[in-house]
């Protein structure tokens, strides 16, 4: 890891904190996934592309699953995640694999209740000049099908898959599920308001053959954070009345806790 580049603390609530960098943050897509997948006690669950853990803490805010493991390719990110396990003391329940998620071991196969990612989202983009945030949000080292390949392997029979994904990548990603013979059973779009078009979908994948479309998602109703923002973010910030991120962490252009407009 850079050792010149700052490294702070976040809470996330429930007396957990997580270390954040300016190339290894978080943005509310992560946060609205966790919740939508929402792990059983019961669950083995495995987060890939897990970045700076952000996905395996918020599951472990209440009793999570049993087991946990996040897989990330970035060493740098992998040691915040694992410093953030030590930390929270969950390093009987959470582990991070340093890992290409094209490549895990053959004894994962079939080990998962619950496949959990927030994907890269553009097939290609503009050249970064941060190539750690470049290889985040565009699909050069794993493209949409080697994620869902990667949750086919690792899904026991009757497990779920679940991401978050652009709206204009839904028939990418179903025919990236029918390619690995996974079907979509949940799906649920995201607006800021209901004056906006979503910005996110959240999916559900499985190998059953119900479907079921959820009521839209918006975060914010009248310039108000709705009630289902609310219940999401509810302890994030607990010295604050309003239960949802602070303006001024949005001011500054920082993703990890700043509201939905400025994280995409």
């Amino acid at each position: 890891m850079d050792t010149h580049e700052p490294i702070r603390l976040e809470p996330l609530g429930g007396g957990l904190q997580i270390y954040i960098s300016k190339a290894f943050g978080f943005t509310t897509d992560s946060v609205l996934l966790a919740d939508f997948a929402a792990p059983t006690p019961a669950d083995a669950a495995c987060d890939l592309g897990t970045g700076c853990g952000i996905i395996p803490l918020l599951w472990h805010k209440g009793k999570g699953p049993r087991r946990t493991v996040g897989v990330e390719l970035q060493p740098q990110a992998c040691r915040l995640a694992e410093d953030s396990v030590r930390r929270n003391a969950l390093a009987d329940k959470i582990q991070i694999a340093n890992a290409d998620l094209r490549y895990l071991p053959s004894g994962w196969q079939g080990g998962f209740d619950l496949i959990a990612c927030n994907p890269p989202y553009f097939r290609s983009s503009p050249k970064s000049p941060d190539c750690r945030r470049a290889a985040a949000r565009t699909e050069g080292f794993c493209t949409l099908l080697d994620v869902t390949q990667a949750a086919r392997r690792l899904l026991r029979p009757g497990g779920r898959f679940c991401l978050c994904q652009r709206p204009d990548r839904l028939a990418d990603l179903i025919d990236c599920l029918q390619t690995c013979e996974l079907r979509l059973s949940r799906l649920q779009f995201v607006s800021h308001s209901p004056d906006k078009p979503p910005f996110l979908l959240l999916a559900q994948a499985d190998t059953r053959s119900d479907f079921t479309l959820l009521p839209h998602l918006f975060l914010e109703r009248d310039g108000q954070p709705t009630p289902a923002y609310r219940r999401i973010y509810r302890d994030f910030f607990p010295d604050r009345d309003e239960g949802v991120p602070p303006e001024s962490a949005a001011a500054n252009g920082d993703c990890a806790s700043a509201k939905p407009p400025l994280c995409l």
